[in-house]
């Protein structure tokens, strides 16, 4: 959607197209950045009923391309970062005991690489943070007191769209519903994981 979008702002900005020489000139008022004013406008409103000079006909050739080259980039960029993509959690409850170490399985469908991706682990009722990975690094500023030092993303299947979190030294408050939430500048998504916990006390 965000692809066409930006195709859509780019083509609009090209407005319609003139011919001088053979070469197609295009009646936008600067490239695909609206910071950057462009003199194409001369070509929707050009000086004179006749050709330009040659030197300013092949100058403003030269502009428009340049011009068209940056429009073209900038929606590579937007194709580049606007992957949607469905966040997939276990159809049933896991079972773990107490005291084990526990994986609780999440990934990205299709399975794209999550590496740059904000990734977010929940506590379902509280909303609490379990664990959280941002900028490809962990971040433990919001984590909950209970999960310090127990908590780890599994950064081998990051690249392959995998969001595993490992919990270490279950604890029988480990029992619950948790959240994976996965966020980028264009898509969000969550899935719930069941974590049963036996051996209770």
């Amino acid at each position: 959607m965000l692809e066409m979008l930006g195709a859509a702002s780019c083509l609009q900005q090209l407005g319609p197209v003139r011919w001088f020489g053979g070469i197609s000139g295009a009646s936008f008022g600067g490239r695909c950045s609206p910071s950057s004013p462009s003199p194409l406008r001369w070509l929707h409103h050009p000086p004179s009923a006749s050709l330009p000079h040659p030197l300013l006909q092949l100058r403003l050739q030269m502009w428009f391309l340049r011009d068209l080259l940056s429009c073209l980039v900038t929606l590579q960029v937007f194709q580049l970062g606007s992957a949607d993509f469905r966040v997939v959690g276990p159809d049933r409850p896991l079972h773990a005991t107490v005291g084990q170490d526990v994986v609780l399985p999440c990934h990205l469908s299709p399975r794209v690489d999550a590496r740059r991706v904000e990734i977010r682990w929940i506590r379902q009722l509280s909303s609490e943070t379990v664990h959280h990975y941002q900028n490809g690094e962990d971040q433990y500023v919001e984590q909950m007191k209970e999960y310090a030092g127990r908590t780890e993303l599994v950064r081998d299947g990051l690249s392959g769209g995998r969001l595993d979190l490992r919990i270490i030294g279950l604890r029988p408050s480990d029992d619950g519903e948790y959240v994976c939430t996965v966020k980028d500048a264009a898509s969000y998504g969550e899935a719930i994981v069941d974590l049963e916990v036996t051996g209770l006390i």
